[in-house]
């Protein structure tokens, strides 16, 4: 750990004790850090980590879905001041990101990522059994009395839990009778 390194951790916890201390105690810490601060030549940005940089984004241009999971996330973690957008054209998304939060942001997406590719196929799963959308059973093929693993009798329970809240589409006529209008 570098010298810098270890001022900056001590210098962030006495930044901790003037935010959360309480009466003379708030007071001192205040003026103990602003007088290191100005002796080891440290920003408030470098002890906050609040510098924030321009981010790119890696979600595919066509999962509409991760997009939108990836802007949430971001305005989760930055809060307010929450910037994102595409730069010069791009069809990439971009967020304005510190290092701290990039980090929080990139291991946070891959679970989250994970998950709802998880979500999307039980969804698929409950919307193609809603509306019966199968082909009748071959007599050669697997028979659905067949042993299941834990993890695929959980996948068919959120199925079918899914399956209840999913409207069945209607099918229209779409071609009416010769010579009627």
């Amino acid at each position: 750990m570098s010298d810098r390194t270890s001022v900056i951790e001590r210098l962030q916890k006495i930044l901790a004790l003037r935010d959360r201390g309480v009466e003379g105690e708030a007071e001192n810490a205040g003026r103990l850090l602003d007088a290191c601060m100005k002796r080891y030549g440290i920003s408030i940005e470098d002890l906050t980590d609040e510098h924030r940089e321009w981010v790119e984004v890696k979600v595919p241009a066509n999962n509409v879905y991760l997009k939108k999971v990836a802007n949430q996330l971001a305005y989760t973690i930055v809060g307010p001041n929450y910037r994102a957008g595409h730069r010069n054209g791009s069809k990439k998304l971009w967020v304005m990101l510190s290092k701290a939060e990039k980090v929080e942001f990139e291991i946070m997406l891959n679970l989250y990522k994970r998950d709802l590719e998880k979500v999307l196929t039980d969804a698929t799963v409950a919307f193609i059994y809603r509306n019966d959308i199968f082909p009748v059973m071959d007599a050669g093929a697997d028979s659905p009395d067949k042993e299941k693993t834990p993890e695929e009798e959980e996948r068919i329970k959120r199925a079918v839990l899914m399956m209840q809240g999913i409207e069945k589409t209607v099918m229209r006529k779409q071609i009416g009778s010769a010579g009627k209008h």
